[in-house]
């Protein structure tokens, strides 16, 4: 029954976490948080929609908001790569460093060579001046065979490793 409701009401709620998408890049965050709020109303158990939400009020600053709807969204879907790693970028932004690198290395033992989550790891253990860790996690996300050439050439040079 549940696979039924989503099927009967994915569309509508994908369209609008879409429209939610756009208006937050067009600089309407209130447009945006309001039909995420529609999203929810129509379908409440959908991980996306609540990890976008969190996405969008952490953006804005509000953080313990944010942070229950980063949450909500691993409650439904502990496995998000994406929800560990913005809810940590949040963690990290507000100076909760240990929580924040507890999430990425959750991230990282879904998919352990994610470049996203070994950078941000590096740049984590650099803030906290553990230097040689954050040069591997560089390395290793450099090394990773999901990043590009052009971008693995882009953050050798930003990083400073050849």
């Amino acid at each position: 029954m549940a696979k039924l409701a989503w099927v009967l009401k994915s569309g509508k709620v994908i369209k609008k976490n879409e429209a939610a998408a756009a208006a937050f890049n067009g600089g309407n965050q209130q447009q945006a948080l309001a039909l995420l709020e529609e999203s929810l109303q129509i379908y409440e158990e959908y991980d996306r929609t609540h990890q976008l939400k969190g996405d969008l009020l952490a953006e804005m600053g509000q953080w313990q908001l944010a942070e229950g709807s980063y949450q909500r969204a691993l409650q439904l879907n502990p496995r998000s790569v994406e929800t560990l790693l913005n809810y940590g970028t949040m963690l990290h932004k507000t100076q909760r460093t240990a929580e924040a690198q507890d999430r990425f290395q959750a991230a990282l033992g879904i998919d352990p060579q994610n470049p996203t989550v070994l950078f941000n790891l590096g740049v984590l253990c650099r803030d906290r001046g553990m230097f040689s860790e954050a040069e591997q996690y560089f390395r290793q996300g450099i090394g990773s065979p999901q990043l590009s050439a052009a971008d693995r050439k882009r953050y050798q040079e930003q990083f400073g490793l050849n």
